[in-house]
């Protein structure tokens, strides 16, 4: 298996920030009164799990899934945040221990093993 050192992976997904910037734009369409049930962390997290992942790995190819994401995928994107928004409303029985700080970098997973980092990708999934 080959080994890759933290630095060399980088890589994201181009989708999280739309996905952001659509939860914000519907949370500021709700009631203040609204809001206090929802957590805007738990919505996206919701929305980006029913949405495809679009990653990149250079500046070209990000910007290259941005705009993909705008032109193709805006409805599919401003309906996954409307499914979100209904399913995460926060349960005042319910208990919910929110993730600790950045442990795993948020944008890619991977092992330490000996100093070195073995990217797992088959395995990767993401728990929210």
């Amino acid at each position: 298996m080959k080994t890759f050192s933290k630095k060399s992976l980088v890589y994201r997904n181009a989708l999280e920030p739309i996905v952001v910037q659509e939860v914000e734009h519907q949370l500021r369409q709700l009631s203040p009164k609204m809001l206090k049930y929802i957590d805007p962390v738990q919505v996206i997290a919701y929305a980006l799990n029913r949405l495809p992942a679009l990653y990149a790995t250079s500046e070209e190819g990000w910007h290259w899934q941005q705009a993909r994401a705008t032109s193709k995928m805006k409805e599919q994107i401003a309906t996954a945040v409307r499914q979100a928004l209904v399913a995460v409303q926060r349960d005042p029985l319910k208990v919910s221990t929110p993730l600790q700080g950045t442990g795993i970098d948020s944008t890619s997973c991977y092992m330490q093993d000996n100093s070195q980092f073995l990217f797992k990708q088959q395995e990767t999934k993401k728990y929210w």
